[in-house]
């Protein structure tokens, strides 16, 4: 089986060591380790895929609707037929908080998919053909995987057709070139945690690529880089104590676009140590989505912002993940932020990823 690996290297100094380990014997699986953040590369046999489709395939009860029905069904799919450590290590990203990162090259999505639906809302009917016949194969699997992380799925009835399972497709429209957001491509969507307008927003998230776009990275930016650069970079008459005191202040957290008319926001830490001693960090640097309430607060989220943002921020701290068709990106929304490159649609190429929000269970 072919191992591959699309990165740009992390801040790689001696202050921030890059390793590359196996985590079993399994030719299929890779890690890259972060200080005590692990992102882990699995690349699942196509016949396990293939095992999975034809298990899912014609099976029609409406995943968007019918939670309580998958929640154990898609489960036991995947507990079937996913190899043991796979499991594992999706288990293990809610029980041992690492790794922070999973990508899943070969993740069962339907073989046959309609056309891109180009107003960004899901199709009526993913599949109403008779040739093809019907079937939710990613969507069941994404709410198998959501079940594995001892979880439920998350979302706003106000964003994204106000069902769980989103379409994130840019949209034919002036907003695709002016809009910051997953219905724009043309301008970069900049580092940010999902959701930073929720009191603790959401722990885990995925995104599963359906049509993807060689063009178009993802990049995911773990905490302990952040942190690390931060520490290394503090601006004169500011200490790196200073700025996590301050960053456990309330901000301004804002919604964004997609909810249309119905924005909000919440005053919110950027940094919160809860009592078990987990981190929560929540930013987003596009269109002042996270802004400061005092002068010492707004200092700070526009620094952030600024060093978010930076070529060489970039360059040294951002891991990039082409989304193709069958990519799937899990990661812990509370350590690590995400990004998208800008892009021009493609109308032969219609990029489209499916996105499940995780809220863990109580």
């Amino acid at each position: 089986m072919k191992r591959y690996i699309n990165i740009i290297p992390a801040y790689c100094t001696i202050l921030v060591p890059l390793l590359y380990v196996n985590i079993t014997h399994s030719s299929h699986s890779i890690a890259q380790k972060i200080q005590s953040q692990t992102i882990i590369q699995y690349t699942l046999d196509p016949e396990i895929s293939q095992h999975i489709n034809d298990e899912l395939a014609n099976i029609s009860i409406d995943p968007y609707t019918n939670w309580p029905f998958y929640q154990t069904f898609a489960k036991e799919i995947l507990e079937q037929y996913l190899p043991e450590e796979l499991v594992m290590v999706i288990r293990n990203m809610n029980t041992l908080n690492n790794p922070v990162v999973l990508v899943v090259h070969n993740f069962p999505c339907d073989i046959y998919l309609p056309e891109t639906p180009r107003d960004g809302h899901r199709p009526f009917s993913k599949f109403d053909d008779l040739e093809h016949g019907k079937g939710f194969v990613s969507e069941i699997c994404l709410l198998g995987l959501c079940s594995l992380l001892n979880a439920h799925p998350d979302y706003d009835e106000n964003e994204k057709d106000g069902t769980y399972i989103h379409q994130i497709i840019p949209r034919d429209d002036p907003q695709s070139t002016s809009e910051v957001s997953s219905y724009g491509s043309a301008m970069p969507f900049g580092p940010h945690t999902e959701n930073v307008y929720q009191e603790q927003p959401l722990k885990f998230f995925a995104l599963l690529g359906l049509r993807g776009d060689v063009r178009v990275n993802t990049g995911v930016i773990l905490l302990d880089t952040i942190l690390d650069y931060l520490q290394h970079h503090v601006p004169p008459g500011k200490t790196y104590e200073w700025f996590i005191e301050q960053m456990k202040k309330d901000y301004l957290q804002k919604t964004g676009p997609t909810f249309g008319a119905h924005q909000f926001s919440i005053q919110a830490p950027i940094l919160t140590i809860t009592p078990s001693g987990h981190r929560i960090f929540k930013f987003n640097t596009t269109n002042n989505r996270t802004v400061g309430c005092d002068a010492d607060t707004y200092f700070v989220s526009e620094f952030l912002k600024n060093m978010l943002l930076s070529p060489e921020f970039k360059e040294h701290c951002f891991t990039m993940f082409n989304l193709q068709k069958g990519t799937l990106l899990l990661f812990n929304n509370w350590e690590v932020m995400h990004s998208r490159d800008s892009f021009t649609i493609d109308p032969q190429n219609w990029r489209w990823l499916q996105r499940c929000y995780f809220a863990l269970n109580t």
